[in-house]
């Protein structure tokens, strides 16, 4: 039910919601399920992240629904009582740019993420140095080499339009700390990702297309259980 074909031949004029892929999500707009695939999805954006239309979150109806009651929810405590399941599609290099939220779980169904990670004691140096619309893209070319001192490179990612030096440059102390602090990984169908709440974070989607679930829980219900 996942695959680009499935979705383009069942699922071609859904509607769905997206929004931009900055650190806000800021900005909501409608297109068809195929428009978003075939001029999204297909060609992902090297501009600012804020200018990026991304499907993450807000499509709780009709296919996405299916999807849910689909979907088996991690085996944690919380998941079934305190979880909501939101699914996403993005293209290569598309992603969400640094930010944070809650607890919760990511898995993807097609394709595969991979995941940059700050801790909460880094969250103040994290936002002063990445800007809101920097894209995860832009800041692995051009601000994740300087943590390490040396050139960084992938051909899966290059693309040099995407450079952008954030706005502050940081100490050389600065860039150690960030670096000593950073956790990364990449995952795959099969694989799942904890991540905690309020660690700083941005997502790269590493495949030409790529279908991914969160588990958001809410730590309200999870205190009241």
């Amino acid at each position: 039910m996942a695959s680009r074909e499935y979705l383009l031949k069942h699922h071609n004029l859904t509607m769905v919601k997206l929004t931009s892929s900055n650190s806000y999500s800021q900005g909501e707009t409608t297109l068809s399920l195929g428009d978003y695939i075939y001029h999204h999805v297909d060609n992902t954006s090297t501009g600012p992240a804020s200018e990026s239309l991304y499907l993450f979150g807000g499509n709780y109806d009709g296919i996405w629904k299916e999807f849910a009651n689909i979907y088996e929810s991690p085996p944690c405590k919380y998941c079934d009582k305190a979880g909501a399941k939101t699914f996403g599609i993005g293209g290569q290099g598309s992603g969400v740019s640094f930010h944070l939220h809650g607890p919760g779980f990511s898995e993807p169904l097609v394709g595969g993420k991979r995941w940059f990670l700050f801790p909460p004691r880094l969250r103040e140096l994290v936002s002063l140095s990445i800007g809101p619309n920097t894209t995860a893209l832009s800041w692995l070319h051009s601000q994740y080499p300087l943590l390490w001192g040396s050139d960084y490179s992938t051909g899966v990612y290059s693309n040099s339009s995407c450079a952008d030096p954030g706005p502050l440059s940081l100490s050389p102390e600065q860039r150690r700390q960030l670096g000593e602090g950073l956790q990364e990984c990449q995952v795959a169908p099969g694989e799942l990702l904890f991540f905690p709440a309020m660690w700083m974070h941005a997502t790269l989607n590493t495949a030409p297309y790529n279908v991914f679930v969160s588990v958001f829980l809410d730590t309200q219900l999870m205190r009241e259980d």
